[in-house]
């Protein structure tokens, strides 16, 4: 999707702290978003998780749902807000840098016989392409790539997302080299004739840097890129979310539940075994957690109605509530920062909230 004119601001805030940490964590591949999926996906730590979840709910970019007398869980709403929303614009300097870096890759790669494949020509497409634009998102590069043994075109991804090891995959990431992930993105060119996305050579293998006129291919089914009249759809979602953000009164950081001094730790494997069976004591932990308030009220009613339809759940989930608790601020990935909220922490487990 083309971002806004005016995108969201990395650091922008909602209740006195930064919203894109929180909008990274419900950017998952599904729609159906268990608090355990919530933790397991992101490692995430109560009470960091119901803290988050209690921003997005507040904010309007999730709902809580729940099938049956089953578990509950979040859902987008209209509003959902995803990390592209706060992609910063790109200068034309810029621009030119990530152009000149690509190039520079695809001629590494040519120039490395261990490579299996050889890459024929590069071009531009999408909003770096745009007649007028100064400030694009990101910088769309088109390529044509063949075999370095038989000559022959590399075959058409498959578009499974779990099959990165595909040829054209490969070819994107040789290209991106040195470059962030969010200003550049790279197409085979099947892929982007398909879509209907007019595109202009800028480099082959033959004859280096050329100026190529651009080529508009017949059909034109694009759905990955707004014309000129969606546009103002973007702007606006982007300017009512800036608006409920500053609405948003001042949060208090997350609160920790008091656990005994005779609490039983759970082990690494013991938690993430209970976040796997999505266990009514992620749902009644998440649900303690909470700040006071409508979505806590809502939670704390469905936990009660489905423990009243399975009263064995209930005295489960309350037996093993410390130890999860305790185990999911010591194996947590995330910490609190007073100043800007949630933080992930590299390569080390987060410090428990006191």
């Amino acid at each position: 999707m083309k971002k806004a004119t005016n995108p969201l601001a990395l650091d922008l805030r909602a209740g006195g702290f930064e919203v894109f940490p929180i909008a990274k964590l419900f950017d998952l591949p599904s729609n159906v978003w268990y608090p355990s999926i919530l933790i397991r996906e992101n490692l995430l730590a109560e009470p960091l998780a119901a803290w988050a979840a209690n921003v997005f709910y507040t904010l309007g970019a999730v709902q809580v749902l729940q099938w049956s007398n089953a578990a509950l869980f979040y859902a987008p709403t209209g509003n959902w807000l995803r990390p592209h929303h706060f992609a910063q614009r790109l200068t034309p300097t810029k621009v030119q840098a990530i152009i000149s870096r690509v190039i520079r890759n695809a001629e590494s790669v040519n120039a490395d016989p261990s490579r299996d494949f050889i890459i024929e020509s590069l071009g531009i497409f999408g909003s770096a392409l745009t007649a007028g634009a100064t400030s694009p998102g990101d910088v769309d590069i088109v390529f044509t790539a063949r075999w370095r043994s038989n000559n022959r075109p590399l075959p058409e991804a498959s578009y499974n997302p779990f099959c990165v090891g595909e040829p054209t995959n490969r070819v994107s990431s040789a290209l991106s080299r040195g470059s962030r992930r969010m200003d550049l993105s790279s197409h085979y060119l099947p892929e982007v004739e398909r879509l209907g996305a007019p595109y202009r050579i800028i480099w082959t293998r033959e004859e280096g840097c050329v100026d190529r006129p651009m080529i508009t291919p017949k059909k034109r089914r694009s759905k990955k890129y707004l014309s000129a009249d969606e546009l103002p759809d973007a702007d606006a979602f982007t300017d009512s979310f800036r608006a409920r953000c500053a609405s948003l009164p001042p949060l208090l950081p997350p609160q920790a539940p008091f656990l005994p001094r005779s609490t039983r730790q759970m082990s690494h494997s013991e938690w993430l075994a209970v976040l796997d069976d999505k266990h009514p004591v992620v749902d009644l932990a998440h649900c303690l957690c909470l700040p006071s308030g409508e979505l806590k009220e809502k939670l704390s009613s469905m936990m009660a109605e489905r423990f009243q339809m399975h009263s064995g759940l209930k005295a489960q989930a309350q037996k093993m509530l410390n130890s999860y608790l305790a185990a999911s601020a010591l194996y947590g990935e995330w910490r609190w920062e007073p100043a800007i909220g949630l933080r992930r922490t590299k390569r080390r487990a987060a410090t428990p909230l006191k």
